[in-house]
């Protein structure tokens, strides 16, 4: 973060933790600065999970970015459900699922759900698997 403007910049976070020798990286992306993941992946490589999120007003330029996401967070967006959720490796939840996109992506859930403590049920299904009555209203 910036001291003079209190600016957040990912891009900027990776390539200071890549100066500290840091090698395992997790960074979250908001929507509104999708362009930033396929930057972070040209200098920070495959072995950075990379999340993406508040993606409630994505539009379809952003997808191209989005998709190189790890794990993706589909808020209230129908373009994240119905363009990104059918690319995806696992689903988890429904009203607002989580996408994973990459191998690296469904192992994290995996092993995330490993040391859950809840009942889970676990299914085969075509994505995006929705229950549209349990969808987020979005009111333009």
């Amino acid at each position: 973060m910036s001291k003079i403007d209190a600016k957040i910049g990912q891009v900027d976070g990776v390539l200071r933790a890549l100066d500290m020798v840091f090698r395992k990286m997790a960074v979250t992306v908001a929507g509104f600065n999708s362009h930033e993941i396929s930057v972070i992946r040209k200098i920070a490589g495959e072995k950075t999970v990379i999340f993406s999120v508040c993606n409630t007003c994505v539009s379809e330029k952003d997808l191209k970015y989005i998709f190189k996401a790890d794990l993706v967070w589909a808020s209230a967006s129908k373009i994240i459900r119905e363009k990104v959720g059918e690319k995806a490796k696992l689903q988890l939840g429904v009203a607002i699922p989580v996408y994973a996109i990459s191998d690296n992506g469904k192992n994290i859930v995996l092993e995330y759900l490993k040391h859950f403590n809840e009942k889970i049920v676990v299914f085969r299904r075509s994505f995006p698997y929705r229950v549209l009555e349990r969808e987020p209203i979005v009111e333009l």
